[in-house]
């Protein structure tokens, strides 16, 4: 990395979202591997039934017209199985789930502490590319652990959705023509991702500046200096020109992933009618 300030744009120096995935998981696992694999079982479990009622409510439905009694107990029993397997689950699963993310929040805590305290200089702290970095860092360091949930469901919906289809394409093969008319969702929602973290990088500066600035006015020692030199408006303006200036690259780019998903979504929604 260059004594200047990175640039942002390029990403040369950040790994990509899979390499961070992968490294997330490996660090959950030396961390709490028994609860990483129970956590992730019980909740593809508690989501996998839900898939399947679709097809007892078939058999059912088919069982009553065709006044077949014993195809519609089966279907019946099946559906009460179902419902009650993927309540028991889900309650079961969200307890570890819980478990493990209070303790791997703690252990990722703990880990950007120990990697900010065992750096051998200072220079972190003096560097202005750094010190964007390790506010972000420190602002988002208690979502960490929310990456393992999202991608247990994740994980659960991706196979729920193979269940769907292929359920689908038992009453007509069209309907599996459906999964092309989705695609367009998940490359709106990458590609968003990543021009919402570039954005977040660019405003970095700003970011801390407006936070340092009001640190400034509130805190006890610095506010006394600055009513007695009556600074309070020049600091307050500043504050919101930085403020402002970090945020409007961010709505920016909200909007415009708000009006893409939109798009997507009303794309597969048109081809669904």
């Amino acid at each position: 990395m260059s004594m200047g300030i990175p640039n942002y744009e390029k990403h040369d120096d950040i790994p990509s979202m899979w390499a961070g995935l992968v490294h997330s998981l490996k660090f959950a696992y030396q961390s709490q591997p028994w609860l990483l694999v129970v956590s992730f079982v019980l909740t593809l479990g508690g989501l996998l039934p839900e898939a399947l009622s679709a097809l007892w409510l078939r058999l059912l439905l088919r069982g009553i017209e065709a006044g077949n009694d014993s195809e519609t107990l089966r279907a019946a029993i099946g559906l009460a199985l179902t419902g009650g397997t993927g309540w028991l689950l889900r309650t079961v699963g969200s307890r570890f789930v819980t478990i493990f993310s209070d303790r791997i929040a703690l252990a990722v805590e703990t880990h950007v502490a120990r990697l900010q305290a065992t750096v051998s200089t200072i220079e972190h702290h003096e560097r202005p590319d750094y010190l964007d970095r390790l506010q972000i860092l420190h602002d988002h360091s208690f979502l960490l652990n929310h990456v393992y949930p999202s991608l247990m469901q994740y994980v659960g919906s991706a196979a729920r959705l193979v269940i769907t289809v292929g359920l689908l394409m038992s009453i007509s093969p069209v309907l599996g023509l459906l999964v092309l008319f989705a695609i367009p969702t998940v490359t709106v929602s990458q590609r968003r991702a990543a021009a919402l973290r570039a954005a977040e990088e660019r405003a970095a500066p700003q970011v801390r500046l407006a936070r340092h600035f009001f640190e400034l006015g509130t805190t006890p020692g610095s506010s006394k200096e600055i009513r007695v030199s009556s600074a309070e408006k020049t600091l307050a303006e500043r504050r919101r020109r930085a403020f402002l200036d970090g945020y409007k690259p961010l709505a920016h780019q909200q909007w415009v992933s708000a009006f893409q998903n939109a798009g997507a979504w009303l794309f597969f929604g048109a081809a669904y009618f």
